[in-house]
Parts: structure tokens; C-alpha cells; sequence
């Protein structure tokens, strides 16, 4: 039977604990907290496919008991999103492992892969909008508590959508760069992309983007959760979501495809 440092050091650690590629909460609290749960399902036929369509429901009902309104639905369900996150964790591993010792496995990680993908979008699209519902209840006004949970959940989507165009686009660009019909930077397109990595503004984008990651907002709802102070998730984030996915398209549109290959070497 495998052990806890094994799956640690062999399935957790490669994927989790890059600086640069994830973040800090990933690496000291959702990873860790997955590798005990990881240990337990070993030994079971519950496949990482399974696995992954439970934390997508777990998830989902999360958003949903947001919309109840109250204190004690606000605490579990900002506690709940929390284990889906750890779950999240849980899934990649399990199926790494088990390709890797079943010669005979016959699996589909592509298949896990898009469950995640949709997975991801649908229950942090709705996410703000449902904490907005549920604050709408409270007494806000319900016009303007709902607009920004919804400006909040359609900049939260076209954000993610930029970063998944970006990706796209790149590795498109990098299959078909030994074409020889295929045009390639020259020393100069290569020298001014060393220099704007140096950019005042390029740095400060990438220090403070994971304010609008999805573990970044999870964890403060469930501060503000306790506090009794949820309904601001939605008017924080709503008010700057969409500013937000404007500066990351400029962005996006302005670098190069570094971060992207050196998010694909640390994935393969």
C-alpha cells in the first residue's frame, strides 16, 4: 500500500508546488488536505472520473445554499466550496497513479479534463450571483445587489475566457512553429520580449491578479461568512471583475506565450 509521503512526494508535490504556476493556498492548505483523502480512496473503484463529477456537484449545491440568505447556510456553504476546492486536488492524483501501476488501464483523461473544464466555469459563473440572491433576501436592494453579482459572474467568465484563448492560441502556434511555412521571431521580437518582462506594470498585474482567483475569493467569502459580511463579495467583485477582464484581454493581447509553455512543461 502506498503511503502518505509517497503520494505526497510522487503525485502532489510535481504538480502543486511551483511558485510561479500555482497558488500559495494550493501549496499549503487544498494539496495537503487532499493527500489523506487520496490515501483513503486508493483502495476503492471509485474512479477519478467519479470523483470529479462529485466535487462539480458538491460545488454546485454550494452556490445554490448561498442563495438561502442566512448566517448558518452562508457559514456551510462557504465551508463546503472550501472541500470542493480540496477535492479539486483529489481527482489528478488518483488517476495518475492508477494509469501509472494498471498497464491494462484503459482511460480517457481528456474526458476528466472537460468534466473539470465545464466543471470550473459553471460553478464560479454562478457563484457571485448566487451569494447576490441570497443577500438580496437579506434586505439589499435587489436591483442593485443583483447587477453587480451579475457584473461579477460575466467578468469572472470572459476573464477566464481571455487566459483560455491565450492557451489555445499558443499552443496552436507552438505545434505548427516547425512548419516551415510558419514565421519565426527574429533576435530582436526575442530581445524586446525579455524586456517586458521587466515592465513596472506587466509585474504589477501578475502580482495582484490572484485577488480574482477563484481559491482568493472561496477564502474570503468564508472570512466574510463569519463576520456576517458575505453580501460584499458580490459588490467587491462586481465592481471590479469587469475592469479586470479589460485590463487581462490588453494584457493577454500585449505578451508573449512564455507563461503559457512553462504552464504546459509543468502539467506534462
Amino acid at each position: 500500500m502506498i503511503t502518505l509521503k509517497e503520494i505526497w512526494n510522487k503525485y502532489q508535490v510535481p504538480r502543486y508546488d511551483a511558485k510561479k504556476m500555482n497558488h500559495w493556498a494550493t501549496r499549503m492548505i487544498y494539496s495537503r488536505i487532499a493527500t489523506p483523502i487520496i490515501w483513503l480512496l486508493l483502495p476503492t473503484r471509485v474512479t477519478a472520473n467519479q470523483i470529479t463529477a462529485g466535487w462539480v456537484v458538491l460545488g454546485v449545491f454550494s452556490c445554490l445554499l448561498f442563495t438561502a440568505g442566512n448566517y448558518w447556510t452562508n457559514i456551510a456553504a462557504a465551508l463546503l466550496i472550501q472541500l470542493h476546492i480540496a477535492m479539486d486536488y483529489v481527482d489528478g492524483p488518483i488517476a495518475r497513479y492508477r494509469n501509472a501501476f494498471s498497464r491494462g488501464a484503459k482511460s480517457n483523461p481528456n474526458r476528466g479534463a472537460y468534466i473539470e473544464r465545464v466543471g470550473h466555469d459553471l460553478i464560479y459563473t454562478i457563484y457571485f450571483y448566487c451569494i447576490s440572491l441570497g443577500a438580496a433576501k437579506r434586505g439589499l436592494d435587489p436591483v442593485f445587489i443583483l447587477s453587480l453579482g451579475f457584473l461579477a459572474s460575466i467578468g469572472y467568465f470572459f476573464y477566464k475566457y481571455t487566459r483560455r484563448a491565450k492557451i489555445f492560441c499558443a499552443l496552436v502556434y507552438n505545434a505548427d512553429k516547425d512548419r516551415k511555412d510558419m514565421p519565426q521571431p527574429d533576435a530582436t521580437e526575442t530581445a524586446l520580449n525579455k524586456k517586458k518582462r521587466g515592465n513596472l506594470l506587466r509585474v504589477l498585474y501578475r502580482t495582484t491578479q490572484s485577488i480574482w482567483d477563484p481559491i482568493s475569493f472561496t477564502i474570503l467569502t468564508l472570512i466574510a461568512a463569519f463576520f456576517d459580511l458575505v453580501f460584499l463579495v458580490p459588490i467587491f467583485y462586481g465592481l471590479t471583475y469587469p475592469i479586470h477582464f479589460i485590463i487581462s484581454y490588453i494584457y493577454q493581447a500585449r505578451i508573449n506565450e512564455d507563461w503559457v509553455y512553462d504552464w504546459v512543461r509543468k502539467v506534462k
